[in-house]
């Protein structure tokens, strides 16, 4: 099939949003006013009534331009940019400055097939320099893009939103089996249970160290040596991100002090963001950690698994950032900071058993994780072939 390639600014308008108004401006009843950072959560599914909220009259003080619905969004200055969301406004709304707004001839272009069409070719590759990111409209609109015919587009929307519903929805069963347990675990634990620092029930709570350059390795090696992007917020390790290894000699010496093993947890002590949190599994034996990470060993009396999910949770970040040392931007935790974190302690049978659920709810989110990569690979096979013709 014979397919066109048209400029972007020929069969859309690219335009930017506005400067945000001041904080008296916004209102609880309203239309949405959208920022950079909406973008998390709205490319998540959620809604757009979570946004603040501005009244017309109130718009019009502040000279903002209101946006159709079906336009596509994603920001293009400040590192948002970087991060490549796209999101299609599923209402008129009022856009910040820092997103751009492209807003399709319906004639030409469906919006659905220009947002998938985005995801295949983001804009981010326009950025010139990733210090200062930032993307001309200019350049926006000099985009080339493959423009098949209106009932083609149709097609390739239809069967990327089946794709993309069915690990959308996973995606949102993981978030609400993450909720259930958050609020299993305030139902259990929050209120009237005693609190014990986390120094009387950890054996020797330390840090990690910095090995010598040259001691290190990556994807193999002796020593798995975790670094905090291998840390994550539920409970799990993932070191499939960026594999680094130290020499056993370094492990047993220099680095002694920071050996790990099956069933340690493992906390970032450097933020933002705080309350990464992993339980170090049994792929290999022995395990070293970095400087940014603190280790807890539970005693007998405390479950790792509770222990992890209670750092998780609003109570050790309320903590954690009311005693943490703020420089530069960022949040650091000392070993005294985290020795003398409390926690609320249950019987360890009342411990026990919630770990057990959580045990089936991982379970459960593993599944689902699964079927989100097949559909994640099956997406992208699907876009590869619709904006080739091939489908």
């Amino acid at each position: 099939m014979a397919v066109n390639v048209v400029k972007l600014g020929d069969v859309a308008t690219i335009s930017a949003g506005q400067s945000a108004p001041k904080s008296n401006y916004f209102c609880e009843e309203g239309i949405p006013f959208v920022r950079a950072g909406s973008l998390e959560f709205l490319e998540r599914g959620e809604s757009i009534d979570l946004c603040e909220k501005i009244s017309e009259d109130n718009a019009q003080i502040c000279r903002l331009k209101l946006y159709p619905k079906n336009s596509i969004l994603f920001a293009k200055s400040g590192m948002s940019a970087n991060k490549g969301r796209i999101y299609k406004l599923e209402r008129s709304a009022y856009i910040v400055s820092h997103l751009a707004i492209i807003t399709p001839d319906e004639t030409k272009l469906i919006p659905e097939y220009l947002m998938y069409w985005l995801q295949k070719h983001p804009p981010k590759t326009l950025i010139k320099d990733e210090s200062y990111p930032s993307i001309g409209l200019t350049d926006i609109a000099n985009m080339e893009i493959e423009l098949p015919p209106l009932d083609y587009q149709k097609k390739i929307a239809k069967i990327l939103d089946k794709a993309d519903e069915i690990r959308a929805k996973k995606k949102l069963a993981n978030d609400k089996l993450d909720e259930f347990l958050k609020s299993t675990y305030i139902d259990l634990f929050a209120e009237n249970t005693k609190k014990v620092k986390l120094e009387e029930l950890c054996y020797f709570i330390t840090k990690g160290t910095t090995p010598k350059a040259q001691d290190m390795s990556q994807d193999s090696g002796d020593i798995p040596y975790i670094k905090v992007y291998n840390l994550r917020f539920d409970t799990r390790l993932d070191f499939t991100i960026n594999p680094t290894f130290v020499t056993k000699e370094s492990h047993k010496n220099f680095l002694a002090r920071s050996v790990v093993y099956p069933g340690d947890v493992l906390m970032n002590i450097v933020g933002p963001p705080l309350c990464k949190v992993s339980i170090v599994p049994d792929t290999y034996p022995e395990w070293n950690i970095n400087q940014a990470i603190a280790r807890f060993r539970c005693n007998k009396g405390l479950n790792n698994l509770y222990l992890a999910w209670f750092l998780t949770t609003p109570f050790a970040e309320k903590q954690m950032l009311r005693n943490a040392k703020k420089t530069s931007g960022q949040l650091n935790l000392t070993l005294e900071i985290c020795k003398n974190i409390e926690i609320p302690l249950p019987s360890l049978e009342l411990q026990n058993k919630f770990a057990k659920i959580v045990e089936k709810v991982e379970a459960q989110k593993q599944k689902n994780e699964l079927v989100i990569e097949q559909m994640n690979n099956l997406f992208n096979s699907l876009s590869q072939r619709a904006f080739k013709g091939g489908l």
